[in-house]
């Protein structure tokens, strides 16, 4: 009813009727200008008495309404690869794979992404040496060019040299561990990386942090770094468009003080459900997403993810009735 009254207001002010225009006509326009200022009164006293979840959501529409980018077309795909994590930001001709899930995925993988490369995969990132990460590359860099391999850190599992052998063997390739460093992609697009650290006790914290820049849309995506790692990030970040939550929404990221900084619109959260073993991600994650606006999804309800940024905006491919609230996160799906 509001959108329908205020769609009335516009068309009294200014619709205009081949070369008749109703602000010719004083009095119309004076009564459309009038209606039009009740109507944004009675807008400001509906959202100041709206239900919290509703009135957030209002906001978080407020929010998104703004988002632009100087490129149009990138794209992010998250795939449901259970309790792990595989993410191909793709643009053109030029395409980063960052993990690729347990080794059980890597075909899978393999087929997923073949809509979307063309060529060479530019970038393969082994955010760090956790099998739920590394296992699926070796055989993406068996069935793919890959012409740059990063990892975050060594390991002595299984997965992980099967990882590293791929990667070394693979020709006209290089293999060389993360380091603080911002690329040019294409058109503007820019990809940093941040080496938090190398050899922390807490594998986790070794994670590759991969920012994406749209001229206008950012894009994070953290790996499994926990709050230590994301404590010293803070300097360096602001504001993101879109979240790959880290450490699968697992209570020990996603810190309060990071997301008071990051203001992510969207977070994107790969995980098996919290009825899996880890029961991620964690009630108070998505209690703190929530309560700094963050329109929440996982791979656990949704399925496969796709962000695409516009330079109007940033579409999803789940349905809204997908979002996770701290109320439905964990229902039956």
């Amino acid at each position: 009813m509001l959108i329908l009254v205020c769609g009335l207001a516009y068309a009294l002010v200014s619709f205009d009727f081949g070369d008749i225009r109703l602000n010719d006509f004083p009095h119309i326009s004076k009564a459309g200008n009038e209606l039009s200022a009740k109507v944004n009164g009675l807008s400001s006293q509906i959202d100041e008495k709206l239900p919290g979840k509703i009135s957030d959501q209002i906001q978080f529409n407020k929010k998104s309404a703004h988002i632009s980018s100087s490129i149009d077309g990138v794209s992010l795909h998250m795939f449901d690869v259970g309790e792990g994590l595989s993410v191909l930001v793709d643009y053109k001709d030029t395409e980063v794979l960052i993990d690729g899930g347990y080794s059980e995925y890597g075909d899978d993988i393999v087929k997923d992404i073949k809509p979307y490369v063309n060529g060479d995969i530019e970038y393969v990132i082994g955010t760090h040496s956790h099998a739920d990460h590394v296992g699926g590359l070796a055989e993406i860099i068996k069935d793919y060019q890959v012409d740059k391999t990063i990892y975050g850190d060594t390991g002595t599992s299984k997965s992980f040299k099967d990882f590293e052998n791929a990667a070394k063997n693979e020709p006209n390739s290089n293999w060389v561990q993360n380091k603080d460093e911002t690329v040019k992609l294409a058109d503007g697009l820019t990809m940093e990386t941040f080496d938090v650290f190398d050899e922390d006790d807490n594998t986790n914290n070794n994670s590759v942090v991969t920012l994406f820049d749209t001229g206008g849309v950012k894009i994070l995506v953290m790996g499994d770094a926990e709050d230590k790692a994301e404590g010293y990030l803070l300097d360096k970040m602001s504001h993101v468009d879109i979240l790959v939550v880290g450490h699968h929404g697992s209570e020990t990221s996603s810190s309060e003080a990071f997301l008071d900084k990051t203001t992510p619109t969207y977070g994107l959260i790969s995980s098996a459900g919290p009825e899996y073993q880890y029961n991620n991600p964690d009630r108070d994650v998505i209690r703190r997403l929530a309560s700094h606006g963050t329109q929440i999804y996982g791979t656990y309800k949704s399925g496969g993810i796709t962000a695409t940024v516009h330079k109007g905006g940033i579409t999803l491919s789940p349905p809204v009735s997908d979002e996770l609230t701290p109320d439905n996160y964990d229902a039956p799906y």
